[in-house]
């Protein structure tokens, strides 16, 4: 009787074991899984006033994963550069409203205004060891501006060249706004021991922006209110990088070594856009006070687009084209950025008289429309 119980259990444990490897065969994935991924259109440009609209639908088939699972879907959208991950739950779709998507391309670092073209792909998650990888779609995209701040600044103070001091009418020393990072204005170069402050119409002392309530704090006065925010201070004479970060309501000054930056004899615009073409260039005036910061107070700059073509701008020395900067995207089409000697042709959005700036420290240029 004992023998006969003992291989009851035997068969009864063995016939577990083997009920358990079936459970454990049904949850293998099946190798041949896939999905196809697309996209409801393959170029567009998204436009403010479609904010609330639907831009782009994503869509895929489920795979057949052998098993009944529960999986992730996450639309990835890539630079060679960044990536930017969206759940879209269990579904097998994703709709992406203009706002929405804006905010991934900008995310990406794109360019507002100018297309750009970005992979998006489809990852299944199962677990965190398993997932599958869907067919890649190519797009060519283009986002509007999210600017955050002021469309101009320049510096004003005793902390700067003396021609300027405070004078507000002297916008000579602008402050350029970054090509990526929204809000952000930059400006490297000679500074007094003094105090500085912004201002965004020449002539007028409002609105201006300096100190809030701590260092680093940035505050202003845009007009509408009475006070105005302490200046800046400079805490002795040297080269600075100076920041003002409108997104988080910041500023910085760090020192900048200069000494081993090139100080050109001469500089100058030339291009299809500018009144002598490429035949010669336009002087750009050095500053006295900053040999590193050039100015050209009024030219005339023709409607053009940029890019590779024969159209648009760029800056060079001494009537030569070594070196010579154009922009660094392709193409080039905002009115600020930051040079590149293996740059694109700058365009300029509409015609009329520019101001124009150009720092052989950093290589940021800008050009404003006189108005």
């Amino acid at each position: 009787m004992k023998k006969i119980i003992n291989n009851l259990l035997i068969l009864f444990s063995t016939a577990i074991f083997i009920a358990g490897c079936d459970s454990e065969e049904l949850t293998v994935l099946n190798s041949d899984a896939s999905t196809t991924f697309s996209l409801s259109a393959s170029e567009f440009v998204l436009v403010e006033e479609n904010i609330g609209k639907d831009a782009l639908t994503a869509t895929w088939t489920e795979p057949d994963f052998g098993y009944t699972a529960g999986p992730n879907y996450m639309v990835v959208f890539s630079t060679t550069e960044k990536s930017k991950a969206v759940s879209a739950g269990s579904n097998l779709s994703k709709v992406f409203e203009t706002e929405e998507l804006n905010k991934i391309l900008i995310g990406l670092d794109l360019l507002p205004n100018t297309s750009a073209e970005i992979n998006v792909q489809l990852k299944v998650v199962l677990s965190e060891y398993s997932e599958i990888l869907s067919n890649i779609a190519t797009i060519t995209v283009t986002p509007y501006s999210t600017w955050i701040g002021p469309e101009y600044l320049f510096l004003v103070g005793n902390g700067i060249d003396p021609a300027a001091n405070w004078d507000n009418t002297n916008n000579t020393y602008s402050l350029f706004r970054d090509p990526v990072q929204s809000g952000l204005y930059v400006y490297t170069g000679k500074f007094r021991a003094g105090e500085v402050k912004a201002l965004e119409t020449p002539g007028a002392w409002q609105p201006q922006w300096g100190k809030g309530s701590a260092d680093g704090v940035l505050a202003g006065n845009p007009g509408t209110q009475t006070g105005d925010p302490n200046a800046i201070a400079i805490p002795a004479d040297g080269y600075y990088t100076l920041k003002l970060d409108f997104a988080k309501n910041t500023y910085s000054l760090t020192p900048f070594d200069a000494t081993s930056s090139t100080v050109y004899a001469t500089l100058g615009v030339i291009g299809a856009a500018t009144p002598t073409g490429w035949d010669s260039q336009t002087a750009m005036t050095q500053s006295a006070f900053d040999p590193h910061f050039w100015t050209l107070t009024s030219l005339n700059l023709t409607k053009s687009d940029g890019g590779d073509c024969d159209c648009g701008f760029k800056f060079r020395v001494d009537d030569s084209w070594d070196p010579a900067w154009g922009g660094k995207e392709n193409p080039p089409s905002l009115n600020y950025g930051i040079g590149s000697t293996s740059g694109k042709n700058i365009g300029v959005p509409e015609t009329g008289n520019y101001i124009i700036h150009f720092n052989t420290l950093d290589f940021r240029y800008s050009y404003e429309l006189i108005k």
